[in-house]
């Protein structure tokens, strides 16, 4: 059974989804309204908080309470902390290794 507080929080969450949504709306009526036209220097953070409120409640509406889960890495992503960081190429080695390719090409 689901709490209370977790359905609260996800209804709140959604619900300022949709608010961003409508927000992100009302932003683009305002940049798109009057038809074509040159942009202002105005129009640019209007689309900039157009596309981030329009991108932002997209994801709350869609995932809710669960935006915020913690998901399992496969072990190709995820960090190992036991195994020593090595240097990305052979020690002796120029080829890649912007150190020493630039002593060697000046011989």
């Amino acid at each position: 059974m689901v709490s209370k507080s977790r359905v609260g929080k996800d209804i709140a969450l959604r619900s300022a989804g949709l608010a961003l949504l409508c927000l992100a709306a009302f932003l683009g009526r305002m940049l798109f309204g009057g038809g074509p036209h040159v942009a202002t220097l105005v129009d640019y953070p209007l689309a900039g908080a157009t596309f981030l409120s329009a991108s932002g409640g997209s994801a709350l509406i869609w995932q809710g309470r669960h935006l915020f889960d913690q998901i399992e890495l496969s072990s190709r992503w995820a960090s190992h902390i036991d195994e020593p960081a090595g240097p990305p190429w052979p020690a002796g080695r120029a080829v890649n290794n912007p150190a020493r390719s630039s002593a060697t090409s000046s011989r």
